[in-house]
């Protein structure tokens, strides 16, 4: 059966929430709700029936890292809504602008009508969303770029067998993780890696 564990990082300020079924790590998330959410949407069930899945129910599941289309459903149930609260407008996510990486994609998003001219925000704060192939956690761009967002959206891999990064425990030593995620190409959109 599903069960929710709190797991305490080394240096963090936070705990790290994971659903796990039997010895497998389905999601985590420093938000127990978002770990349930995320836990759900990978699955393909519901919040009261992830506590009845078992081991055997998860034969299909085995991990597999998303689509992009997957990625793009996660997008939009988990983060679509803060946007078009903000902008007082629908947004979608613009499929030519997405770019590939090993660990998932940084989806670009735009409104899809006219959005009110006092929502600044759309203007000033437009950044794109990255999702974990992995994990499905997302994680926003934002003014620190790229490397940072990408350092924070992996730290939440620890539990998978398949992560080759290294794991970030105190958020605030983000810069010591550049060089070896740089060498590992983490920063590299897939169709430019030899």
């Amino acid at each position: 059966m599903a069960q929710l564990k709190q797991t305490r990082i080394e240096n963090g300020d936070q705990p790290l929430w994971s659903i796990v079924v039997g010895d497998r790590t389905i999601s985590s998330s420093f938000n127990q709700n978002q770990a349930v959410d995320y836990a759900c949407l990978l699955i393909g069930c519901t919040t009261a029936s992830l506590w009845q899945v078992t081991e055997d129910q998860l034969q299909d599941y085995d991990s597999r890292p998303l689509s992009f289309q997957q990625a793009k459903n996660v997008i939009q149930a988990t983060t679509f809504w803060i946007k078009e609260k903000q902008l007082q407008t629908a947004v979608e996510i613009v499929d030519s602008d997405c770019v590939e990486y090993d660990w998932g994609w940084l989806m670009h998003w735009a409104p899809t009508e006219p959005y009110s001219p006092t929502a600044r925000w759309v203007d000033e704060y437009h950044f794109p969303t990255l999702i974990d192939r992995v994990t499905a956690r997302t994680q926003p761009h934002g003014t620190r770029g790229l490397p940072f967002a990408v350092i924070m959206l992996l730290r939440h891999r620890m539990h998978q067998p398949q992560n080759i990064y290294p794991i970030l425990s105190d958020w605030r030593d983000w810069h010591s993780m550049v060089e070896p995620y740089e060498r590992l190409g983490a920063f590299m959109p897939i169709n430019e890696l030899a």
